[in-house]
């Protein structure tokens, strides 16, 4: 793994796990962006991705189709409220939190309409309000126009700004 790391930096940045073979990514904020990509790499090799997205990513593909990009080194005295706001920008920028192109579950402190939707079933189911069918994927792409159909309002507006979601 050191040779899919070693271009990396040692210092605070924003970083993108990309899997080539489809163009889907996870964008990320770290303060060491070469040990957080060992730490991926090592998770996607084990299929152990805390990103239930990423690990079912993992199981379809092969772990040389994925790879670790710095997009912006960052300023370490920054504020973890910045470092999100950060992180925020660039999952906007390379759609990372839409479900047919990203992985991110949350960017910046924001989660998307998919991840706060299966949460909510999860936890409807692990409190016994319904059971979810046993052939169901819980973790399949929604299409979010699908999902707003379901959930009316779940949709952030795309015209409020960053700050005031």
């Amino acid at each position: 793994m050191k040779y899919l790391t070693a271009h990396l930096p040692e210092s605070p940045g924003i970083y993108v796990v990309l899997n080539v073979r489809d163009g889907r990514r996870m964008v990320g904020v770290t303060k060491n962006v070469r040990k957080r990509a060992t730490v991926h790499f090592g998770q996607i090799k084990a299929g152990k991705c805390q990103n239930r997205l990423l690990r079912r990513a993992a199981e379809l593909a092969h772990f040389d189709d994925f790879q670790v990009i710095c997009v912006q080194e960052i300023d370490g005295n920054l504020r973890h409220a910045q470092r999100a706001m950060l992180e925020y920008a660039w999952a906007v920028r390379l759609r990372s939190c839409r479900e047919d192109t990203g992985y991110n579950l949350a960017a910046g402190a924001h989660w998307t309409p998919g991840a706060r939707f299966r949460v909510t079933e999860e936890r409807m189911e692990k409190f016994g309000r319904y059971m979810q069918l046993s052939h169901v994927d819980h973790w399949a792409p929604i299409n979010e126009e699908l999902l707003a159909s379901w959930c009316p309002g779940v949709l952030p507006n795309p015209h409020v700004p960053i700050g005031h979601m």
